[in-house]
């Protein structure tokens, strides 16, 4: 019989199985969820409702970010990247931008907060090998604090706080040292492992691993606060503001998409201003489930009586 360990399939199939639907696990990624004759296929949290011109505006980020300009929703300034020169007058304009890849998942390959002429090569080669396609996007950096908004079924949304992995100095100990106590305190999902990223990061603010930190400095070990990446996630679902609440809703809509992840920056969730950074079509779940801070949101609940329970949703 095949199995998975993947925890997003997982927690889909404990939901499903706890509502009486079905859950029939096909490999790797794919899975049915039947009751009563109907069924619905996943692929992790991607339903097959999704649709393919839908899929592929929002896995290419540089794609995404024109329709939602186009239609007039916020979203950063942001350029293809075609040579050194058109990045460095990009840079000298905004003051400070992101460097990513134009396809890609987990934060890999992006660097953030970026001020530099001198940087530009490196960041830029580091997206490339982090694209399948070579292709690299520069973006205005937005300021303000970084938030997963997942929309269910164009109409619920539930909101995280994500915060880059980051430790607090002690005085005493190393940031190899806190880095190790950090990950022991927190659920394996939200652990980070030592890599060229976090060499980086921490040699941006001086430290290597093998520093003493001193009593309450913050340190960050990556610049994307991507769950992936070890971010961490407190829930701020009841904080956000019906209105920022009433334009995702609106985007889900105008896309057809019933799950959607929304990335999203502002300076206050329960103002009026915020950015979109990307649109993920099959977003984590994790985050809203096991917050390491506030509210549990159990969201695969949320998809499973979506689509077989409408009533209730």
């Amino acid at each position: 019989m095949k199995t998975t360990k993947n925890k997003i399939i997982l927690e889909m199939k404990k939901s499903a199985e706890k509502m009486g639907v079905n859950f029939e696990f096909i490999r790797r990624t794919y899975y049915l969820l039947k009751k009563d004759g109907k069924e619905i296929m996943f692929t992790e949290s991607m339903p097959e409702t999704t649709n393919a011109i839908v899929y592929r505006l929002t896995e290419n980020k540089f794609l995404m970010n024109q329709f939602l300009r186009d239609w007039n929703f916020p979203a950063p300034e942001m350029e293809r990247y075609s040579d050194i020169e058109q990045a460095k007058e990009f840079l000298n304009k905004y003051g400070k931008i992101v460097v990513k890849p134009e396809r890609g998942m987990h934060g890999k390959g992006i660097t953030v907060g970026l001020t530099k002429n001198s940087h530009l090569k490196q960041a830029i080669d580091f997206a490339k090998e982090n694209d399948p396609y070579k292709k690299v996007v520069l973006e205005k950096f937005q300021e303000g604090d970084d938030y997963r908004a997942l929309v269910i079924g164009r109409k619920k949304v539930f909101v995280a706080k994500k915060e880059p992995a980051h430790i607090i100095g002690d005085g005493e100990n190393s940031v190899e040292y806190l880095l190790k106590k950090r990950n022991e305190k927190l659920l394996k999902r939200y652990h980070v492992k030592k890599d060229e990223v976090m060499t980086r990061c921490l040699k941006e603010q001086k430290l290597s691993v093998n520093d003493i930190v001193e009593k309450n400095r913050k340190v960050y070990l990556k610049r994307t606060a991507n769950i992936k990446s070890g971010g961490t996630p407190v829930d701020y679902t009841d904080k956000i503001s019906p209105q920022i609440k009433k334009q995702l809703v609106k985007i889900a809509n105008k896309l057809k998409i019933d799950v959607a992840g929304f990335d999203v920056m502002t300076k206050d969730i329960a103002g009026n201003k915020f950015t979109i950074i990307e649109i993920n079509s099959y977003p984590g779940l994790l985050l809203h489930i096991y917050p390491t801070g506030g509210k549990s949101h159990n969201v695969a609940d949320e998809i499973v009586k979506y689509f077989f329970f409408p009533e209730k949703f």
